[in-house]
């Protein structure tokens, strides 16, 4: 009703104004909560949870026992909740909305004779499908049953007949979770909630452990964890890793998850406890069991001890701050190395004209690539974006004979090139490519060795520029 006229019933009414974005995201925590009895679960609408309770159910003594869990647990958060479960997503999502009261589990053979009492409208269909089947005389879901689907279809479109049909189990149906689903996944229950860091550590420990047998049974290992804190109040907490190589080694599994707790000790708020713990692996590689070297040769360094600190660092700092080249197809200077994640730079291939090349791509072959297999003299280090000179050159074609930079003078004493570099008309626009540019390789009075390279031609348009692009040993 209109609110001035709920407030003339009621006088001392309290409004409130409505906070979608606030209701979206509590819904939102609460289905990360629910994957304490399931890894699926999905958020539906404005009000609703979906959970997967495939192979889980027994793990909490069976369907009825667990929905007596959630139950509590929900009432216990102050929340009222209507509970199903069914065979499929939709007879569960009709008969929480349109029910008279929770069920235990149905039978598909039972499906019709439940859903066929209620509305259409619980066929999740739009507001104008329920208002065409009403003008129709057809209100219930039994009313579907049987009638010709080719008109129907005609009227109202593949959507009607496609609903029915996930609800009564003709047509498959799956759930999208709102966080992927581990491939492997270790779980850890209490009586008593705990709190303190070593009990923590302790279930952490015995979880990784478990974790990397299971791993090691599979013959395959991870290269992302994550590690689920579920308190008894309803909030969760999730504390993840990346590895630059895949792994199943629980010790160092431990150690960066240690470096992330104590990171984020102030951030992991135990309040009352926790009553679950779970521990899964994301994406996972097949890996063989391999034996170390006996007696490694000296100086040589192992490629794991690589990885190992490559991962304590990304722990430590942030992924963003710890980096690696590559090579890129490019032949600008600037652009044909990039700098990626070290712990992404396993995932990174080829992509096409500018993109990285793989990790593994010796920078020799790149070399040929970008400066026609001879080594052109350019500096390791080069200015990320070339920096303008003045300059005064005898002959127009010719190097500088006198630059200026950053208001410092020079007199070129020694020059060589140059080495002519084509802009890349594919990656530009049609028509607004830049000139080409011409890199000398300079020494002054003084023994400074630069880099330098004239932009454009002397062709009787636009002057061409100069910068430079960095300095050589």
């Amino acid at each position: 009703m209109p609110l001035a006229d709920a407030r003339a019933l009621t006088p001392g009414l309290q409004v409130a104004d409505a906070d979608l974005d606030g209701d979206i995201e509590a819904l939102s925590r609460l289905t990360l909560w629910c994957t304490r009895y399931s890894p699926v679960a999905e958020v539906q609408g404005l009000d609703g949870i979906a959970i997967d309770l495939t192979g889980v159910a027994h793990l909490f003594g069976g369907e009825g026992r667990l929905v007596e869990d959630l139950a509590g647990k929900l009432e216990g958060f102050g929340l009222t909740a209507s509970l199903v479960v069914a065979p499929t997503i939709g007879a569960a999502w009709a008969l929480a909305r349109y029910g008279d009261r929770p069920l235990n589990r149905i039978g598909v053979n039972r499906l019709g004779a439940w859903l066929a009492p209620l509305p259409v409208a619980a066929l999740r269909l739009p507001l104008a499908t329920v208002e065409g089947l009403g003008r129709l005389g057809l209100k219930r879901i039994g009313d579907l049953v049987g009638k010709p689907r080719a008109p129907l279809t005609a009227r109202f479109g593949p959507e009607l007949m496609i609903r029915l049909d996930q609800a009564l189990g003709r047509h498959a149906e799956a759930l999208v979770p709102l966080r992927p689903v581990p491939h492997f996944r270790r779980v850890a229950r209490f009586a008593e909630p705990i709190m303190a860091q070593g009990d923590i550590e302790a279930v952490l420990t015995r979880l990784a452990h478990a974790l990397a047998n299971r791993l090691e049974t599979a013959g395959t290992a991870g290269r992302s964890f994550v590690f689920t804190l579920f308190r008894v109040d309803g909030k969760s907490t999730s504390l993840d890793i990346r590895t630059a190589r895949p792994t199943r080694d629980a010790a160092h599994i431990l150690r960066l998850f240690r470096d992330r707790l104590a990171s984020m000790a102030e951030e992991v708020d135990a309040g009352f406890g926790f009553d679950i713990m779970a521990l899964g692996a994301f994406d996972t590689e097949g890996q063989d069991a391999t034996q170390p070297g006996l007696s490694p040769e000296p100086g040589i360094a192992d490629p794991q001890d690589l990885a190992i600190l490559i991962d304590r660092l990304v722990t430590r700092f942030g992924g963003d701050r710890v980096t690696r080249f590559v090579p890129r197809e490019s032949y600008l200077p600037e652009r044909a190395a990039a700098g990626i994640s070290a712990i992404e730079a396993g995932h990174i291939g080829k992509a096409g004209k500018g993109a990285a090349l793989a990790p593994g791509s010796p920078w020799a072959e790149h070399l040929a690539m970008s400066q026609g297999g001879h080594h052109q003299g350019r500096p390791l280090l080069i200015l990320t974006t070339p920096s303008p000179i003045e300059t005064l050159a005898e002959l127009p074609d010719g190097p500088p004979a006198r630059f200026t930079w950053q208001r410092v003078a020079h007199k070129v004493t020694r020059a060589e090139g140059p080495e002519r570099i084509e802009p890349e008309w594919w990656s530009v626009p049609d028509g607004q490519a830049p000139p080409p540019r011409d890199y000398y390789r300079v020494e002054d009075d003084q023994g400074r060795r630069y880099w330098l390279f004239r932009e454009g031609l002397y062709d009787g348009g636009t002057p061409p520029r100069w910068y430079m692009h960095g300095v050589l040993p």
